[in-house]
């Protein structure tokens, strides 16, 4: 219930709580629960297929990063959501995968991320 209601608003999550009621995959994308929806489930395995494909070529130490701050980031108030990120991001700058990231970078070539 604490998730819910900040991802979707207090009042929502009241009424989806206390009802219980089942959600089509169009109404937990208008409600913001889920980004995309697929029209079958040939395009849903499709996009997700995409997105999977994009997020393998992202630095792993980064998408944690990112995934940290935003996770540990709602939890308090600006100030503690933006030490989080701030620890995150010095975190992800000292990894062997940054000095990968620019040196690809200054050769222009995809990088190599190792997770390190």
């Amino acid at each position: 219930s604490q998730r819910l209601s900040r991802l979707v608003g207090r009042a929502r999550a009241t009424e989806m709580l206390m009802l219980a009621e089942r959600l089509s995959a169009s109404q937990a994308a208008e409600i913001g629960l889920v980004n995309r929806v697929g029209a079958d489930d040939g395009e849903t395995l499709r996009i997700a297929r995409e997105l999977a494909e994009n997020l393998a070529q992202r630095a792993p130490i980064a998408l944690a990063a990112v995934k940290k701050a935003i996770n540990e980031g709602l939890d308090g108030d600006l100030p503690a959501g933006l030490a989080v990120e701030r620890e995150a991001v010095l975190r992800a700058l000292q990894s062997e995968d940054a000095v990968e990231g620019v040196n690809a970078f200054l050769s222009k070539r995809d990088p190599k991320w190792e997770g390190r």
